[in-house]
């Protein structure tokens, strides 16, 4: 009876997340009281310790998670792959990969086959600490192993977001597409695809066709783009030096009733003034004009920048027509 009531304690430590230092003076009472510790409460524990699944907590909690494992070992109990998998887990949302990887290794060398929380832990710890050979080395064990793991939307992110900190515009562009292809977009979905975009447009002119590889990846598979999304896709376009894809997608972004910021317009525009990008240029004037109509600003208040790069794309066109344009604009009163 007075096991059970520890043990009621110990789980109401867990529900309620209260400090690991009630979960453990409970559990030293246990011990104090020579009553027997069963699995149940190792696992309340160690679960108080790893911080519930919820944000990273003390660091220290963790190292002494690991001491509980050892003594469910020198107590006759074999922790078993979900216990592994908390303390795991744990150390994956503090980055630590190294420790993380050291608790896996010791699950395996106890006999114990590591469970999927196992690897998404391993995986979160690795985004955390930006490591894409092991994620992919992890990724590729789950793949062998008899039979074969099925990777979880937390496995995915996590591969994925280590991809992103590495900065490898095609590995992250593959991940995604696999990602949502395979049914694991989570609810941050969008968030992870402006990411995707923004490593893409880092990675420059040789990054230019997976833009449209990773953008037609989302209507199929039932994802919705959003302002960011659009905004994140055009940016990328400007960025890998396509201002025809990127005035496509900015079509795109008004079809879909979405408008875009002046800055991404001026954005794009800048882009524009390099040779053969008039038409481009000229769509962007054009759509820059009207959003401020539409918002009713007066054109002192216009930045001269626009008006700038639009001219020097006609300029460079020859594209007289245009140059009209550009003057018979409403005209900033100042140019810095």
């Amino acid at each position: 009876m007075l096991r059970r009531f520890h043990e009621i304690l110990l789980q109401q430590c867990e529900e309620h997340m209260l400090p690991s230092l009630a979960a453990l003076t409970v559990f030293k009472h246990l011990a104090d009281a020579a009553l027997p510790r069963n699995e149940g409460a190792y696992l309340h524990v160690l679960r108080v310790l790893c911080n519930n699944g919820q944000p990273p907590g003390v660091i220290d909690d963790l190292h002494v998670a690991v001491k509980v494992l050892r003594k469910m070992e020198d107590e006759g109990m074999d922790p078993s792959a979900a216990e592994y998998g908390e303390v795991v887990s744990g150390f994956g949302r503090h980055g630590e990969l190294e420790s993380a990887l050291e608790t896996a290794d010791h699950a395996v060398y106890a006999g114990v086959t590591p469970a999927l929380e196992v690897f998404e832990g391993l995986l979160e710890a690795c985004a955390q600490a930006g490591d894409q050979r092991v994620a992919s080395e992890l990724f590729k064990l789950m793949q062998a192993a008899e039979p074969p793991l099925p990777a979880s939307a937390a496995c995915f992110q996590g591969l994925l977001r280590a991809a992103i900190a590495a900065g490898d515009a095609r590995f992250a562009s593959r991940v995604w597409r696999n990602m949502l292809t395979e049914g694991h977009a989570g609810d941050n979905v969008l968030e992870l695809c402006a990411e995707v975009f923004g490593v893409i447009g880092k990675a420059g002119p040789s990054a230019a066709p997976l833009v449209d590889k990773t953008f037609d990846t989302l209507e199929p598979n039932f994802v919705g783009p959003d302002d960011t999304t659009y905004t994140a896709v055009v940016t990328a376009c400007v960025r890998c030096g396509d201002v025809g894809a990127a005035t496509r997608y900015l079509v795109k972004m008004v079809e879909a009733a979405s408008d875009p910021s002046p800055e991404l317009l001026e954005q794009v525009l800048e882009g524009c003034v390099e040779p053969g990008a008039a038409d481009a240029a000229g769509f962007c004037f054009e759509l820059w004009l009207e959003l401020r109509r539409r918002a009713g600003l007066h054109a002192s208040t216009a930045p001269p920048e626009p008006f700038d790069y639009a001219m020097q794309a006609a300029v460079r066109a020859g594209d007289t027509e245009m140059v009209s344009e550009v003057l018979a604009g409403p005209q900033p009163t100042t140019h810095l």
